[in-house]
């Protein structure tokens, strides 16, 4: 009974201290405790949502129960840790506890766990009241490694707060300045006229911008794989939100790269700065739908029809020429391919991967699965190098490529982003209507 009981307070301070060092210093290790707790304190906090929200004229109420918790995680996982690892000590404890030989004790000659659990806590704390001492060496050096511990592990706690704040803060500063810019849309539109002092003449510092977004949302990406607890961060507002700021950046990329026409605006479709923007925008999609943590919304996924995409993008197209731009519609002679599937054929009489298929047949390759594109027709991605010299690694995509039409594009960018999008919005706590419904923007100062 003493070995078991000793083994598992060894056992229980091992999986903190790997779950604390994993946590705070390995970005690319799950952690075994942390992820747990926080995945069902959310999940509580989701029914919770549910049952105030049907009582309350709107969802504000629901939202300010999902606001809450980023702050309860992280607090709620210090206290976890600080728990367990008392706890763990002093099962170690428990069995000498009452032997006079091994501590000294104003009840010496009874042995209670909650003693061994009081000095365990003194003593994690650093606290050393001086009531309970162990007297034998072996406990002696084991009271000051539970205080080492104690020490280093509340630091390494501190560090954690100082970490995910930061990466939050970052995050609704994106979320703000980019909900001003589109005037409160998820529609890109608004940008785009302010970028744009003459039809078809570009500001000099949009390519920055979009260069500066790229950037906002890969470090945002890579502080959710970091600090997996920005999952469930949720701002009250949905603007403020990282799904809201890929929304938009997806109406960005569609209205620049898909909606203008590759031949008037080359100069835009082309753009370095865009093209990483869109696969900024891919990379963080996919890295946000590989968490374990939105697993399990695979199957409430729904994609939109081709038809329903067909007239979004009509409608996308109605907006730009109505601003004096040619449309991809209108005049698209070398459409640009979707970066996330392009690829070269080499030899036709090869076995072509899986995915190349896919596009061929209408159908995307969407998280493990095949999600329907909705297609009848062949959106394949085609070569236009017909240099067979050149090395296969100097060719881009990008710029070496191109779709059988621009209105094919756009929807294989559409049925391969979408899919992510909803799935995300599912595990956030937001839904993607709400998300890419037009609010009334943060800046606004006049009245609507």
């Amino acid at each position: 009974m003493t070995f078991l009981t000793v083994a598992c307070g060894v056992t229980l301070i091992l999986l903190v201290g790997f779950d604390v060092v994993v946590t705070v210093l390995h970005p690319e290790v799950e952690s075994p405790l942390s992820t747990r707790f926080q995945l069902l304190l959310w999940r509580g906090l989701r029914r919770l949502q549910r049952l105030l929200t049907p009582r309350k004229t709107g969802l504000e109420e629901g939202r300010s129960v999902l606001n809450w918790g980023l702050p309860m995680m992280v607090s709620g996982l210090i206290v976890l840790w600080l728990t367990v690892l008392s706890f763990g000590f002093a099962l170690i404890y428990y069995p000498w506890i009452g032997n006079h030989l091994a501590f000294a004790s104003p009840v010496a000659g009874s042995k209670s766990f909650t003693q061994a659990l009081y000095f365990s806590g003194v003593t994690l704390a650093t606290l050393g009241y001086g009531d309970i001492q162990p007297i034998a060496w072996q406990f002696r050096l084991l009271a000051i490694a539970e205080g080492f511990t104690g020490a280093v592990g509340i630091g390494l706690q501190v560090a954690y707060v100082l970490a995910v704040y930061p990466a939050f803060s970052r995050l609704r500063t994106t979320g703000v300045s980019l909900d001003a810019e589109v005037a409160g849309q998820v529609s890109a539109l608004p940008m785009l006229r302010r970028y744009m002092p003459r039809p078809g003449q570009w500001h000099p510092q949009l390519s920055g911008r979009l260069y500066t977004l790229a950037q906002d949302i890969l470090a945002i990406t890579e502080a959710h794989e970091t600090h997996p607890v920005l999952y469930y961060a949720h701002p009250r507002r949905v603007q403020h939100s990282f799904l809201r700021i890929l929304a938009t950046a997806q109406s960005i990329v569609e209205l620049l790269r898909y909606g203008l026409s590759p031949d008037t605006h080359a100069d835009m479709v082309r753009d370095p700065q865009l093209l990483l923007l869109e696969q900024a925008l891919h990379y963080s999609l996919r890295r946000l739908n590989a968490s374990l943590t939105i697993s399990e919304t695979e199957e409430e996924i729904i994609t939109k029809g081709r038809p329903h995409l067909e007239d979004e993008y009509n409608r996308m197209c109605d907006q730009l020429e109505a601003l004096g731009l040619v449309s991809s519609r209108q005049k698209a002679t070398t459409p640009v391919p979707v970066l996330v599937e392009a690829s070269v054929e080499t030899n036709p009489d090869e076995e072509r991967p899986e995915h190349e298929l896919a596009i061929e047949q209408g159908e995307v390759s969407t998280r493990g699965r095949n999600v329907s594109a909705h297609s009848n027709s062949a959106a394949s991605v085609s070569s236009v190098v017909t240099d067979e010299e050149d090395p296969l690694d100097l060719l881009d995509p990008a710029l070496d490529f191109q779709s059988k039409s621009a209105l094919d594009a756009f929807v294989i960018f559409r049925a391969e982003t979408d899919p992510y999008l909803t799935a995300y919005a599912i595990a956030c706590g937001y839904t993607l209507e709400a998300a890419t419904a037009d609010q009334q923007t943060s800046w606004w100062v006049g009245t609507r």
